[in-house]
């Protein structure tokens, strides 16, 4: 119940933001995490011309092999754009972070703490002066640590950080 406060907290947080910032604003969700068990929002908002900061939001709730994973998350990315594009739209890189808490209902697996650091490159397309679609890809390096028996740390290693499809509204 804590977990699912905390997300819905942070969602509301997010979006409150992103209503009172003067700076020109992207509300925006990944309807593709709702196939998987997670809610995904943040907001983007432009610093420069060619900078923006995408802070970002997770909800998970998901069962795999009899096990119930809840969490939430939260993390940012740095927005380089390199295209002469007007903002938002265009080809941007930067590097992320994030960090995500997640609880089971198993007796083995207890909670875990998972932090990723890594880049992306990737897209934004502007449709009717309001909307955005972008993709973007990847590589992350992530620590796991947490209760898993004798162990503290039970996982690391650089894998891709991949988003197919996030929609946004553009705010101003």
């Amino acid at each position: 119940m804590k977990t699912k406060f905390l997300g819905f907290a942070a969602f509301f947080m997010l979006f409150f933001l992103a209503n009172n910032l003067s700076a020109q604003n992207v509300v925006k969700v990944n309807p593709i995490g709702l196939a998987f068990g997670s809610l995904n929002g943040g907001y983007e908002t432009f610093l420069t011309d060619k900078t923006s900061l995408y802070l970002k939001g997770n909800f998970y709730s998901r069962g795999l092999i009899g096990i119930r994973y809840t969490g939430f998350g939260v993390g940012a990315e740095y927005r380089f754009y390199l295209s002469d594009n007007d903002r938002p739209k265009g080809l941007y890189a930067g590097p992320i972070a994030n960090i995500g808490f997640i609880g089971t209902n198993s007796d083995l697996i207890d909670n875990y703490t998972l932090i990723t650091i890594g880049g992306v490159i990737g897209y934004q397309w502007v449709f009717s002066e309001k909307f955005t679609v972008e993709v973007n890809i990847g590589p992350a390096y992530g620590i796991v640590t947490g209760d898993f028996g004798d162990s503290d740390v039970f996982g690391d290693g650089i894998f891709p950080t991949i988003s197919l499809l996030t929609l946004g509204y553009i705010l101003q």
